[in-house]
């Protein structure tokens, strides 16, 4: 029996072999960041070959940088366009962000392009105070007629981030559970990826595991369909 690591970086796929006497197999080739999965299976099907059968592996783990490379672009894949659904007058957190910026005298300075137009920003006139009272409850009427604005905008994801969710989710659980139902696309609620005090912490972050999650889950889809 072996135990088989790989490693797929946006340059180099690493995989690494040990049998049970300790014996180390490692191998490096190029990725194919196009189809990162082929690179995967290229590798393990190169360091297992002429020494054990596949039936052999006793695990495999599977570790890489796809994520943070599609998010830097490096891999040439479109993101899916993501749009953010928030409380009434925060939908432009995400784009205000901090104050903290790497250059702080340099009057040229550019900022990231954000990750969702303001086009794909909705609000939702909804509040939650900072004890977790429901001040307002979100409409489920109100949902429906945004549900019907999302199908339109070219939306492929969704991410929800509402005005304290992090204390009280009840508005965002209304809001991810008839939206899913509407939509038929992924939806992510804040208080499940990051139930964190912080409003632009919260919703960037949720906003990159919306981009990302479908990007992510279908390389792993393709891999385990090569795999097999």
């Amino acid at each position: 029996m072996v135990r088989l690591s790989v490693d797929v970086g946006g340059t180099f796929t690493d995989a690494v072999m040990v049998d049970d006497s300790g014996k180390l197999y490692a191998l490096k080739i190029e990725s194919t960041p196009r189809n990162p999965e082929l690179g995967f299976v290229d590798a393990v099907v190169e360091v297992i070959s002429g020494i054990v059968d596949p039936e052999q592996i006793e695990s495999l783990v599977h570790v890489g940088t796809i994520g943070s490379n599609l998010l830097l672009g490096q891999l040439g894949i479109r993101l899916p366009a993501c749009a953010l659904v928030t409380t009434k007058g925060f939908r432009d957190v995400i784009e205000i962000g901090r104050q903290n910026r790497p250059e702080l005298y340099n009057i040229n300075f550019s900022r990231p392009r954000t990750l969702v137009p303001r086009s794909l920003r909705f609000e939702m006139d909804e509040r939650v105070d900072s004890d977790g009272g429901v001040l307002v409850k979100v409409s489920k009427t109100r949902l429906r007629e945004l549900a019907r604005r999302l199908r339109n905008s070219g939306a492929e994801t969704v991410a929800i981030c509402f005005l304290n969710s992090y204390v009280n989710a009840s508005n965002e659980r209304v809001a991810e559970t008839l939206l899913k139902r509407a939509l038929h696309r992924p939806v992510y609620a804040s208080s499940d990826i990051d139930p964190e005090q912080r409003e632009y912490e919260r919703a960037s972050t949720t906003v990159v595991n919306a981009v990302l999650a479908p990007a992510v889950s279908g390389y792993l889809r393709s891999a385990g369909e090569e795999m097999r």
